[in-house]
């Protein structure tokens, strides 16, 4: 959702018919993508079809099936110069306000915190030397929403995964439509990119052999506008 392409791909395009985002990320050889809240708003039949058009993971760890399933995959594992990178991701529970109606009986999404916990746990037991999160959530500004009516987790929570969860290296985080070109918290490398690709958002870090594994000398991230 958001520009005009997306409402001819969900609105007037045949069913089926390749959705030109998606082509776009498959040309560009996306190695993954996270589940934003915009992505519910054509409902999940049509995002579950167009998910299966990408030649790359869509993850959000926290996303679940009435049957308590993953909707979608958790995390995944890409290899970059001998470095073995798991890339997790997760998306906003404010979905479940906004998109209420779409999502009621497909998904449940819940606290990204011990969803993300447990899914750098499995990539780290899989052999991942490096993890890199993407998340769809703000940085620590106040939820969007009435967290106790509703009795939802914020949305706005990558500090807190950088201080809570161990094993991770970067968050690359988005939803709150500012930018962060640099920051350190827990020793995590956190970066906005702005909304709309106003901005591109890039990590360099630099590696070392530490015996028979990889430590992180240093790292920053910039931003491109």
């Amino acid at each position: 959702q958001g520009n005009a392409l997306a409402v001819v791909a969900a609105r007037v395009a045949p069913a089926g018919a390749a959705h030109p985002v998606i082509a776009a990320m498959n040309a560009m050889r996306y190695d993954a993508a996270a589940v934003g809240n915009h992505e519910f708003n054509y409902g999940v039949p049509f995002l579950e079809r167009t998910v299966r058009q990408a030649r790359f993971p869509v993850l959000a760890a926290n996303a679940r099936r009435p049957d308590g399933s993953h909707a979608f995959g958790a995390w995944t594992m890409v290899e970059r110069a001998g470095v073995k990178i798991g890339i997790v991701g997760a998306t906003t529970p404010g979905s479940m306000v906004w998109d209420r109606d779409n999502l009621r009986g497909h998904m449940t999404i819940g606290d990204i915190v011990p969803a993300v916990r447990e899914a750098v746990g499995e990539a780290r037991a899989a052999g991942a030397q490096l993890i890199v999160v993407a998340i769809h959530s703000g940085l620590s500004e106040p939820a969007t929403f009435d967290t106790v009516t509703t009795g939802l987790p914020s949305d706005n929570v990558a500090a807190r995964v950088a201080r809570e969860v161990a094993g991770i290296d970067v968050i690359a985080y988005g939803h709150s439509h500012k930018e962060m070109p640099d920051t350190t918290i827990n020793g995590v490398l956190l970066m906005q990119a702005k909304n709309w690709a106003q901005s591109v958002a890039i990590a360099h870090l630099r590696l070392v052999r530490d015996g028979a594994g990889w430590r992180t000398e240093s790292k920053r991230s910039s931003l491109v506008r």
